[in-house]
């Protein structure tokens, strides 16, 4: 054989080999029919992959956030006396709270101080829907169901404002002082309502004169209305009483109303701190979870 066959025949050779190694693996390195080169679908929608990719990277986002705020909220738990809000905070809110509650529910109360302090024998008032009815009839909102709206609204707003200073003020000087938190709070709620009380008793007295005089709801005077406005029944008790007619029943006032304070807020207090807690416990799992 000459070289030349030689050569021809051993390149031609290897040419073979190469498009049969070739043709072998073709199969496992060319991708399948309509598929992409990373294995997206080539016949779905050109948009498909980057809306699946966008909303798997927003929930990744909306559960980091979540997992964030959780944090702060149990840090803030955790430091509460380094988070205390201001002063001012609480006694403004307290005064817009406590002002809102009273003018809405006014009429109420009207309503239930004519009942106990009616003079008519039958009562002339008696189920609570025919009082409001009665009094809205022959005597109007402005000089019936809200006669001493006034007193009320300017004895309402500084009353809460200094109770819940006192409250806000005393507690923290207990806690960070090393009383039992119950006490504390049990303590504050009675010292603040009895700051409060000095305030809230005169204002108190002024509503419930205006709320029972009435046209034809006082027998013991023939003009009907004892008082014309506020400001004259204001005068007219110092004058005629004396200045401490402002503060007729404050010892019941203060027999009633200093438990009541002192249990509501220790009340509150710790139905607070359990409701924390059980947020702590079950609601960082939901959240994880969710």
């Amino acid at each position: 054989m000459s070289l030349v066959s030689r050569v021809t025949n051993l390149f031609g050779k290897t040419t073979a080999d190469s498009s049969t190694q070739t043709s072998s693996s073709s199969p496992s390195s060319v991708p399948p029919s309509g598929s992409g080169a990373l294995g997206y679908d080539l016949l779905a929608p050109a948009g498909d992959s980057h809306v699946r990719y966008d909303a798997v990277q927003f929930e990744d986002s909306r559960r980091a956030k979540r997992l964030r705020t959780e944090e702060r909220r149990e840090e803030y738990e955790e430091n509460e006396q380094e988070y205390r809000p201001p002063y001012l905070h609480s006694m403004l809110a307290g005064g817009i709270g406590g002002t809102s509650g009273d003018m809405l529910m006014h009429s109420l109360d009207t309503v239930k101080t004519r009942q106990q302090g009616d003079p008519h024998v039958p009562p002339k008032y008696t189920s609570m829907s025919s009082s409001y009815t009665t009094i809205f009839r022959q005597e109007g909102v402005r000089r019936g169901l809200y006669s001493g709206v006034t007193p009320a609204l300017l004895g309402s707003f500084p009353g809460t404002v200094i109770f819940f200073g006192t409250y806000e003020y005393s507690k923290r000087h207990m806690l960070d002082a090393g009383i039992n938190p119950s006490l504390a709070y049990l303590a504050g709620g009675f010292i603040a309502d009895l700051a409060a009380s000095f305030v809230y008793v005169p204002s108190e007295v002024l509503k419930t004169r205006l709320q029972l005089q009435g046209r034809y709801n006082n027998p013991f005077f023939k003009s009907g209305y004892n008082y014309r406005s506020t400001l004259d029944a204001f005068r007219t008790i110092i004058k005629e009483e004396g200045f401490f007619a402002l503060y007729s029943g404050f010892k019941a006032t203060l027999f009633r109303d200093l438990p009541f304070s002192a249990l509501q807020f220790a009340f509150y207090e710790q139905e607070q701190k359990f409701a924390k807690e059980c947020r702590r416990r079950y609601g960082r799992s939901y959240n994880m979870s969710s």
